[in-house]
């Protein structure tokens, strides 16, 4: 049985990887190989946030029954919210007891609590065999020992860390320990909080990536200075707020550099601009550290403009082969010359983004369309020579820049585009290369801007390169087109007119109405099929196509009866009744798999319930659909179990029969209920739901004062609108509003939610979070929760979402149907508006990886709220946002410069977010968006 034995030490090391460190303990028995193969771990992994993970203490446990003589390679730690009274003790004798063998590479991913402190144990500092170690996040270090030294670490990357000792020497004293590090990482850093010596000082360090967490909008930014000596220093990325100034910069070594920085309020790049109280910083010593740089990125137009207002301080870049700046639309190129006049030795020049904006022409200067001839037929030769903007002159810094490729990221093909090109093709005289990366067009636009380009007058060398990029998942910024519907498959019959039979002739009488009658020898299945596609009214009057289609028209499993229009004259009405009453009484015991009546208005209720009463007569129903606002039904109770086989039934009623009701079904899996006009109604006494088979609830109503059984366990999706009325929100809003005893009839809400605790997606109105608001106290835990959508509203407010976030223990998507809401000092760190010190961690618990917001309007408030969520879901690996259709009323969209900025704010966050970002347009603000 010993079939392992045979296999390689690798082969039997990695299924021992796969296992938990107790269970391949346990599982060493296995084989007589297994005992001492087990001596070396590939991973050992920790993640609270996974389901079946269990707690720390179990996987502390485990780790203990592992031999002493156990090597460990790779160890990862991500525990969130609480895990039991001992959770930081826990977690420190679990480090204390992993370091000790062999750990090569240790992530900590650990977010601490407001309630309290928590300190690495001192081991993780003076391990000897670390080669990676990743710390993070909201995670405070206020003290690295005396005796700190990490050896053979090669790569350090903190995350959200902040490091607040007294003596403002705790990072430094980090870097010293490490007397090999290669690389550092520095993410979602906040300098300003920061107690240090605003200094990064290391001579080994390769690489460096420092990324602060307010990159943009922040706009109460104080630095002093920052300083860099890192001679060994290769390859930098630093994103960043600019301080005041930088005092030293030693990057001699610097091989390739992206720099961002972002200018924030209150801040400005010369005294001339400034206003008073204003920041000016300096960015000179900055500039000036980066000459020896091969590769050069400005991936920020604040970061080109900054070069601008220094253009004395840039130096001349001998070993500069690839440029690449930063561009929009309303952004000039002043900087461009002195750019371009410093690298003796450039052959590479990218520009990120579209061609050159002339701002003294203004927002109309150009059209949106590719250029053709025909547009200007009757423009002059001069008129095509003119320079394009003051700050150009005549591009004459062109012809001493020995640019081989160039290589333009976002290029439409108007005609003030092309005058740019004809210039690069015609005073960069060694250029071999152009780039042109472009929309995803119609065959003859491409055609078109093909041709336009390949036109201009080149050097014979010069090759020009097209690519057409659709919008794709994956890339930083996505721009999706949604509009229209998905085609469908449909069936279409064409019948004889009827419009020259009499009342009472039928189509089959004499010889010619035979040769008319194509449909009689067809099989009564098929006959049957074809009814089933009309509406029961066209059925029946379709009926006098065929001899044989009255019989087989009592057959037709699906009845659809509407008796909208029918509301004119009484004796239509009465001829609508009757013509239910025929048709039902000519179903007979026939099966009927699908039923729908819908009675607006006109037609008596006890006519309604006599047809309802139907129902035993009705013992294969499957789908019930009662469209009408005054039918009874007697009870629910009573009349739900005369359909046995009832699988989906949607109801709209104006109020429950009974002050006390009780839906209950065996069969029932697909449930929507409508209240309608319940606004005007009291609030039901109680409701009780029974229905273990349900897997869909819809239900729309007033909130129940109580809500003594409710039985739907296998619920997988629920969409809940439980309103309050007015009064109710004001009494909810007001101060202790815990002894408002219409209030405290209302707080038995949670009883419906816990009765649903094992949804799987959940849809809920603002009215509903309102409701929650009441009881959250007795909030259940959805532990099953993947999706969750909200609708939102001006009025009402998030008082429930704190709450009902935390609840949430594996939620993955979150929806939130607009960002507008009434803010109460409730709501929690679910929005902006509530000072910090006030909110609580609902956010940054919450494991949500998706989120998508709906109905945007491009307002700052959104963009505000926007960044929020990025800053505080930790988990985010994916933002959508979808702009909200144009209405009646004017959107913030529609706002001249608007597209521009939300673009600008949207390339920032997925820049310096993990998460991407997407900006997803619809119908009339497609072409407009697609311009950008």
């Amino acid at each position: 049985m010993d079939r392992i034995s045979s296999l390689s030490n690798d082969i039997i090391s990695n299924i021992v990887s796969f296992l938990s460190a107790k269970d391949a303990a346990v599982a060493s028995v296995l084989s007589k190989r297994w005992q001492n193969i087990y001596t070396i771990v590939p991973n050992l992994e920790f993640d609270n946030t996974l389901e079946n993970q269990g707690s720390l203490t179990d996987f502390l446990n485990g780790l203990l029954a592992l031999p002493a003589s156990t090597r460990i390679k790779n160890v990862s730690i991500k525990r969130r919210g609480r895990d039991g009274p001992n959770r930081d003790a826990d977690l420190n004798r679990f480090l204390c007891n992993v370091l000790k063998r062999g750990v090569l590479k240790l992530k900590l991913d650990i977010w601490v609590t407001l309630d309290g402190r928590y300190s690495l144990p001192v081991e993780v500092f003076t391990c000897k065999t670390l080669v990676e170690l990743e710390l993070g996040s909201i995670l405070q270090i206020d003290l690295v020992p005396e005796n700190a030294l990490l050896p053979a670490l090669k790569t350090l990357i903190i995350d959200a860390v902040q490091f607040s000792d007294q003596s403002g020497c705790a990072f430094q004293k980090l870097l010293s320990s490490c007397p090999v590090l290669v690389e550092l990482r520095m993410l979602n850093v906040q300098w300003e909080h920061w107690q240090w010596s605003r200094r990064v000082s290391s001579p080994t360090l390769e690489k460096l990536t420092m990324n602060h967490r307010y990159h943009f909008g922040n706009t109460y930014y104080d630095m002093e200075g920052i300083t860099f000596d890192t001679p060994s220093l290769t390859s930098l990325k630093y994103y960043d707020l600019p301080p005041k100034s930088y005092p030293t910069v030693n990057l001699d070594s610097l091989v390739e550099a992206t720099i961002s920085l972002t200018l924030p309020l209150h801040h400005a790049w010369t005294g001339k601009h400034a206003r008073r109280g204003d920041t000016v910083p300096s960015v000179t010593n900055l500039i000036k550290g980066l000459r020896n740089v091969e590769t050069l990125n400005l991936s920020s137009t604040d970061t080109v403009a900054a070069f601008y207002f220094s253009n004395e301080a840039i130096p001349v870049f001998e070993n500069l082969h690839r440029l690449s700046i930063a561009t929009e639309r309303e952004f000039c190129w002043r900087t461009l010359p002195y750019l371009l006049k410093k690298p003796p030795n450039l052959e590479s020049l990218v520009i990120g983004g579209p061609l050159h904006y002339n701002y003294q022409l203004g927002d109309g200067y150009e059209s949106e369309e590719i250029y053709s001839e025909d547009d200007d037929e009757e423009e002059s030769e001069s008129d095509g020579d003119e320079p394009i903007c003051e700050c150009l002159s005549d591009y004459s810094f062109l012809e001493s820049c020995l640019v081989k490729t160039v290589e333009i990221s976002e290029y439409s093909g108007t005609k003030i585009e092309l005058k740019h090109m004809k210039h690069f093709l015609e005073k960069l005289s060694c250029l071999e290369l152009v780039k042109v990366f472009s929309h995803e067009r119609d065959e003859e636009e491409h055609v078109q801007l093909r041709t336009n380009l390949l036109n201009l007058p080149r050097s014979s060398k010069c090759k020009t390169q097209f690519e057409f990029i659709p919008p794709q998942e994956g890339s930083s910024w996505v721009l999706r087109r949604e509009g229209g519907s998905a085609s469908s498959a449909a069936a279409i019959f064409f019948l004889p007119d009827l419009s020259g039979a009499g009342a009472g002739e039928s189509l089959s009488d004499g010889a010619d109405a035979e040769k008319m009658d194509l449909f009689s020898s067809l099989p009564d299945e098929v006959l049957c099929h074809i009814l089933s596609f009309l509406t029961t009214k066209e059925a029946a009057l379709a009926s006098v196509v065929s001899k044989r289609w009255r019989n087989q028209f009592a057959l037709v499993p699906n009845l659809d009866i509407d008796e909208e229009g029918k509301r004119e004259r009484e004796e239509i009405l009465l001829s609508f009744m009757d013509f239910v009453d025929n048709v039902l009484a000519l179903q007979a015991d026939s099966p009927i798999k699908k039923f729908s009546l819908k009675c607006k208005t006109g037609v008596h209720p006890r006519r309604l319930d006599a047809w309802a009463r139907l129902g035993p007569v009705l013992p294969m129903l499957k789908t019930l659909i009662i469209d009408s606002a005054w039918i009874r039904c007697d009870t629910i109770e009573t009349f739900l179990p005369t359909f046995p086989v009832l699988e989906e039934l949607s109801m709209s009623i104006n109020e429950w029969p009974d002050w006390d009701e009780t839906v209950t079904s065996a069969s029932l899996r697909k449930l929507s209920i409508f209240t309608i006009g319940c606004e005007n109604f009291s609030n039901p006494k109680s409701i009780s739901f029974d229905i273990p088979s349900l897997v869909y609830f819809e239900y729309y109503d007033m909130v129940a004062e109580d809500y003594p059984k409710v039985n739907l366990t296998s619920v997988v999706e629920a969409r809940i609108s439980l309103l309050l009325d007015q009064d109710q929100i004001k009494r909810g809003r007001a101060p202790n509003n815990d002894e408002d005893d219409v209030l405290l009839r209302l707080r038995n809400g949670w009883k419906l939610m816990s009765g649903i605790r094992n949804v799987q997606k959940l849809y809920i109105s603002l009215d509903t979070l309102q409701v929650l608001s009441l009881c959250c106290k007795s909030m259940p835990v959805f532990n099953n929760l993947k999706l969750l959508s909200v609708k939102t509203a001006e009025n009402e407010g998030w008082e429930g979402m704190p709450v009902l976030l935390r609840n949430c223990p594996h939620l993955e998507t979150l929806v939130f149907e607009g960002l507008r809401h009434f803010v109460t000092n409730k709501c929690g760190d679910a929005c902006d508006y509530v000072s910090r010190e006030d909110k609580g961690r609902s956010l940054v618990s919450c494991p949500v990886k998706k989120l998508q917001i709906k109905g945007f309007r491009g307002t700052i408030r959104e963009l505000e709220m926007i960044k929020h969520f990025l800053y505080s879901f930790r988990c985010l690996e994916k933002v959508e946002i979808y702009a909200e259709e144009k209405g009646r009323t004017r959107t913030d969209l529609e706002v001249p410069g608007m597209f521009e900025l939300i673009a600008r704010m949207l390339r920032l966050y997925n820049e310096f977010y993990s998460c991407d970002v997407q900006f997803l347009v619809r119908s009339s603000l497609d072409k407009k968006w697609t311009a950008q």
